[in-house]
């Protein structure tokens, strides 16, 4: 996956149009019946109906603009960060007032309390859509790495792009995924049998490159992985939250009056109908099955059930009495979605009809499901730190011993040797004097990686220190406000900024030394360097976003994530004082790209590629969390923590 952006993360919270309109019109009908007013909970349901609205009227603007054919530019992106930075900041507040709010209620008491119950109800569902989304996009990730996403893409388009991909899988010099798929895209072959004999390559080169719509287009797969799959990503979301709020407010709704018409009947009827629902979803979007026609005809039968359940629904809204409030306010909230649902459609209709942009590839033979496959980071990029500089001093070792590629009958690999030859002419190349520098042997490179154990045993010490500190500390009852929660939030945010990067090259140095390292003497201790470097970034950012959740102040939050984050910084303060050292020389130099190419297609041994080795595993573990939960989503835990700790440790004031 091509992880870019990591603020994508905050993004799909409110990035789904229609779920805004829906909860905005159940909003409104709700306090036209008196269920309660804006002003409860500290004017948290007021909020969430001015963000909802808002959000709703200024991604409809941009939606419009584009039907017409206009262009906002710059303006585009800042009503998304906006919406977003909105909708974030109402979801806290709410958080918030959930748990506590001061008494400016209706002055009759009875009414006083039902409305401010009714208002924590309503509240409780948009939290738990909030935090369902968060947790149902991980699961996405999750299966994205294991199953890869399958594009449906027409036959004609397939050919092309399963011939590109093809063709970047045997490019081992590439940069990185992205240059090779532009390269690929620009670049007409010579021969035209060097692609695929059934692909006219001159003339389809140029059609793919020019097609407006492709999903395949360079452009468009040079953007973050969540943004690239935002309309697939969407179609899973819609249906996995119908299923599972269906399920919370079953186990979590209200006991039936006795001799009432319960409302969960119909919550019943929906959950089961969403279940077959999502399940056809998945084997769509992860699989390469194409699904015959009765097959579709059945999805329609379910539509055609889930309507007439949703009538049942507007009976039992309209006719029934006031009780079960959490399950009466999801049955409202689904019928405005499945309203704003129809008139998303039909304005996406409308968008096809008249809009500007029209699809390039015409189905005429089908269509096939082509798999995304997006490599992990082939380039090792390296900040100048102290493991990278042990990493590159075992790297250089390898690279100048002689190497046996046993995949090729115990033959020394001679294109392999020529490019280590260059890469070796290329670094004794660098300008140098030989009178200061320190020379990289191999008792250089041992003092280097014993030094990088002592700075990862410096920074565990002070993370253990930190924590047995903060077990000794007696428990203190602290008020969450809004604008402790907030600097809790951005602290967070600004830390894994900061700390992303070590993560990142951490996994890049451990996929290096897994494959390309040919000597196991060097691999092992490259392979512990990597560990180090990942474990002692991630142990600093974890204690810290803990240590900063027990603050109850502004003050305290601020001064705590300065100090720990400092032990983030032990490796480049240590390499700082490092002089006239080779490779610390050569990273400079080379502006942290030191020519360290990963081919994870064609390992330096056959063995490498054995998937149940254990550097493997290990790889495969630290990456599944890194991209489907450390990049985008670890600041949330500052949200999680924060909310789910005062949830349980005291009830919500009522």
């Amino acid at each position: 996956m091509k992880l870019l952006d990591p603020l994508q993360g905050y993004k799909i919270t409110s990035q789904i149009l229609f779920l805004q309109l829906a909860f905005a019109l159940a909003l409104g009908v709700c306090l036209a019946r008196g269920e309660f007013e804006t002003s409860n909970r500290d004017h948290a349901i007021g909020v969430m109906l001015a963000v909802h609205i808002t959000s709703y009227v200024l991604e409809y603007i941009k939606i419009l603009t584009g039907i017409c054919g206009k262009k906002l530019g710059i303006l585009k992106f800042t009503i998304n960060f906006f919406n977003c930075a909105l909708y974030q900041a109402a979801i806290f507040y709410a958080q918030v007032k959930y748990l506590s709010s001061s008494n400016h209620e209706p002055l009759n008491l009875n009414e006083k309390f039902e409305m401010n119950i009714n208002a924590q109800k309503w509240l409780v569902l948009e939290i738990s859509f909030y935090y369902m989304t968060i947790i149902l996009t991980i699961l996405f990730l999750v299966l994205q790495h294991y199953f890869q996403l399958k594009i449906a893409t027409p036959i004609q388009e397939a050919v092309i792009i399963e011939a590109i991909l093809n063709k970047q899988l045997k490019s081992s010099n590439q940069e990185s995924d992205s240059i090779q798929a532009q390269q690929a895209a620009d670049k007409i072959p010579e021969k035209q049998t060097s692609i695929n004999d059934e692909v006219q390559a001159n003339d389809d080169y140029q059609i793919y490159k020019g097609s407006s719509k492709s999903f395949w287009r360079p452009d468009k797969q040079n953007q973050d992985y969540l943004s690239l799959v935002k309309k697939y990503l969407q179609r899973y979301l819609i249906i996995s939250l119908v299923f599972s709020i269906s399920i919370y407010v079953i186990v979590k709704g209200e006991e039936t009056p006795k001799g009432k018409l319960s409302y969960k009947y119909s919550v019943i009827i929906l959950a089961a109908l969403s279940s077959l629902v999502l399940i056809h979803t998945l084997l769509d979007i992860y699989t390469k099955i194409l699904f015959s026609y009765w097959y579709n005809i059945s999805l329609n039968v379910i539509y055609g059930l889930m309507v007439l359940d949703i009538f049942f629904m507007c009976f039992q809204t309209i006719f029934l009495e006031k009780y079960e409030n959490l399950t009466r306010y999801w049955l409202l909230i689904f019928q405005f979605i499945f309203l704003a649902y129809i008139l998303a459609y039909l304005t996406d209709f409308i968008a096809e009809k008249i809009g500007y942009e029209k699809q390039f590839f015409i189905n005429q033979d089908g269509v096939t499901n082509v798999p995304l496959r997006h490599h992990f980071i082939k380039t090792v990029t390296l900040n100048v730190d102290i493991y990278a500089i042990t990493f590159v001093s075992f790297q250089r070792l390898d690279a100048s011993l002689p190497q046996i590629d046993i995949q090729k009958e115990e033959q020394p690999n001679k294109e392999y040797l020529l490019q280590k030859q260059s890469k070796d002419q290329e670094a004794a190349n660098i300008n140098i004097n030989d009178g200061e520098i320190v020379h990289n042997t191999e008792g250089e490179a041992n003092k280097n990686f014993s030094n990088s154990a002592f700075i990862f045993l410096i920074q565990a010490l002070l993370v253990f220190l930190v924590l047995d500190q903060f077990k000794k500390k007696e428990a203190q009852e602290i008020k969450v406000t809004f604008a402790l929660l907030l600097t809790r939030i951005l602290c967070a945010a600004l830390l894994h900024m900061q700390l992303e990067g070590e993560l990142r090259q951490s996994l890049q140095m451990l996929n290096y030394a897994r494959l390309m390292v040919f000597h196991t003497k060097y691999r092992i201790p490259m392979i512990f360097i990597s560990l180090m470097q990942f474990f002692g970034a991630f142990g600093t950012e974890l204690i810290n976003i803990f240590l900063i959740c027990q603050q109850g102040s502004v003050q305290d939050v601020i001064m705590n994530f300065i100090a720990l984050g400092v032990i983030a910084e032990i490796d480049n303060i240590y390499a700082n004082t490092l002089y006239n050292n080779y490779s610390k020389k050569l990273i400079e130099d080379s502006d942290g790209k030191p020519g360290l190419q990963i081919n994870d297609q064609v390992p330096v041994r056959k063995q490498y590629s054995n998937k149940c080795s254990i550097a493997t595993q290990i790889h495969g573990l630290l990456r599944l969390f890194y991209e489907t939960y450390y990049f985008y989503f670890m600041p949330f835990s500052v949200i999680v923590i924060t909310f789910f700790s005062d949830l349980f440790d005291s009830t919500p004031n009522k």
